[in-house]
């Protein structure tokens, strides 16, 4: 069953109710790492083969992508 025209199949939830991980209908999924407050600590997205693709790494306002500094908020 697809949910919405993005591919996604299936959302699972952790205790705190944020995505944990998000699989699509091409074998992708998307993790989710939070802090016990509910603070995204890291995102990784794997493909259909189980190869990361890309590993995202939140720490207060920086944001890098595959240990390279991509972003401050």
């Amino acid at each position: 069953m697809i949910l919405d025209n993005k591919g996604i199949t299936r959302i699972d939830y952790n205790h705190l109710n944020l995505p944990n991980r998000v699989e699509f209908g091409t074998g992708k999924y998307i993790e989710y790492t939070y802090d016990a407050a509910g603070i995204k600590l890291k995102q990784k997205v794997v493909d259909q083969s189980i190869n990361l693709q890309k590993e995202m790494d939140y720490s207060g306002e920086f944001i890098c992508e595959d240990d390279t500094l991509n972003q401050i908020l």
